[in-house]
Formats: structure tokens, C-alpha cells, sequence
């Protein structure tokens, strides 16, 4: 008999609010940048070789079904990221 096991988000959020693949250390937006940029999981693969070609489509999987919660997360690291930038620029 055939049988369905779930499989987990394989994302998860660190200490330094980071959302990051579950064992590899990827940060999702590298995933999701370069698929939104067009690359096939398989290239993600080829660049990203600690995840596994399942795990890239778990995780696009993921930014498909939560694409507003993603899109708003993606949005602040960015703003986030400019807020460090000019306080870093002379």
C-alpha cells in the first residue's frame, strides 16, 4: 500500500530573524530571489548544492501558498537591510 508521510516546512526563523532552509543555512532570499528572477529549481540547485532539488520545491512550494506573509517579510529584511546600509555609508 502506498503511503503519504507529511513533510515538514523546511524553513525556519533563527534567533536573528532570519528565515533560513532547516539544515543547510540558506537564507530564503536567495531561494526566492533567484526563483522570482527566473531560475529552475534545478538551477537553484546547481548554485544552492547543500539543498536538495526536493527541498527547493518544498520551499517554492511554501512561497507559492504564503506568497503575501513572504512578500511582506522579503519587503522589510529589504528595508531593513537599506536602514543598515546608510547608517554603514560615510
Amino acid at each position: 500500500m502506498l503511503r503519504f508521510d507529511a513533510t515538514p516546512c523546511p524553513l525556519i526563523l533563527g534567533a536573528d530573524g532570519t528565515i533560513r532552509v532547516r539544515g543547510s543555512g540558506v537564507a530564503l532570499e536567495l531561494v526566492a530571489g533567484a526563483f522570482e528572477a527566473g531560475a529552475t529549481p534545478e538551477q537553484i540547485a546547481h548554485h544552492c548544492p547543500s539543498l536538495s532539488l526536493a527541498t527547493i520545491y518544498s520551499v517554492i512550494s511554501h512561497l507559492l501558498s504564503q506568497h503575501a506573509e513572504v512578500k511582506a517579510y522579503l519587503h522589510q529584511r529589504r528595508q531593513n537591510a537599506r536602514v543598515r546600509a546608510a547608517h554603514v555609508s560615510p
